[in-house]
């Protein structure tokens, strides 16, 4: 609320004479938003599924693998526990080794299953926890007769699409993780009634991020809203955002 607040161009304008927020200042923004406790699913039913953001794909290969080489996309890792919390990560790559890295750090092998699609590095990345799939290549979004299914961290994903087509519309790689983390906050207190205040308890407790470091060079991406061609100068990733 706050940040959507802050980010008005009025009122920018009124408070401090010009409009538009950088990308960095954002961030500073979000830092104190945003300090989400480190959480492992301990129970239940938890997803696992990863998703791609960035401009359109353009020239030879016509399509190149994000993380397996030269691709223009940034890969966000999504863990959601059924009935409880979510957790984004902005990844270097989609390997069996990165996988495990994020499953072992947040999900114990006590819960009751680990549900993904029929990704091939998923199996070894789970490791001895159990594990369920769904085949999406088959067309199989619910195992029939049961409640195997990934949607519920496909809509998180949905929701997160949403904000950088209709808030954000562009960010670089390098504060990705603060959108994220911003992202994975409203998720998580969607249904706390004292969201406002909360928030502003966590921003005035939160350390401050230095000028220099906010402002440090990052590699820069467009994610421009459906069917706008991007207009930032110089970037690398000029086209349109495929979601």
């Amino acid at each position: 609320m706050v940040l959507r607040y802050l980010s008005d161009d009025r009122i920018q304008e009124r408070h401090v004479g010009f409009s538009g927020i950088p990308d960095a200042w954002e961030e500073e923004l979000q830092d104190g938003m945003v300090s989400l406790p480190s959480h492992t699913c301990r129970y239940g039913t938890v997803e696992v599924d990863e998703t791609y953001v960035g401009g359109k794909q353009r020239g030879y290969p016509a399509v190149r693998r994000p993380g397996f080489g030269d691709s223009n996309k940034e890969i966000v890792i999504g863990i959601r526990q059924r009935g409880g919390d979510l957790r984004f990560f902005h990844a270097e790559d989609a390997k069996t080794g990165t996988l495990a890295k994020y499953i072992q750090e947040n999900i114990s092998e006590d819960v009751d299953v680990i549900i993904t699609d029929e990704y091939r590095g998923y199996p070894k990345a789970v490791g001895n926890a159990k594990h369920a799939t769904v085949n999406h290549r088959r067309k199989e979004y619910v195992r029939l007769g049961t409640d195997i299914h990934t949607n519920s961290i496909e809509s998180a994903f949905s929701l997160l699409k949403r904000g950088i087509v209709g808030t954000w519309h562009r960010m670089s790689a390098k504060h990705l993780q603060a959108y994220l983390d911003e992202m994975c906050f409203r998720f998580d207190n969607r249904k706390n009634p004292y969201l406002f205040r909360d928030t502003l308890l966590k921003m005035l407790e939160a350390e401050h991020i230095q000028y220099q470091k906010l402002i440090a060079r990052g590699q820069l991406f467009c994610l421009p809203s459906i069917n706008t061609r991007c207009g930032n100068f110089g970037c690398r990733k000029d086209g349109y955002l495929r979601i």
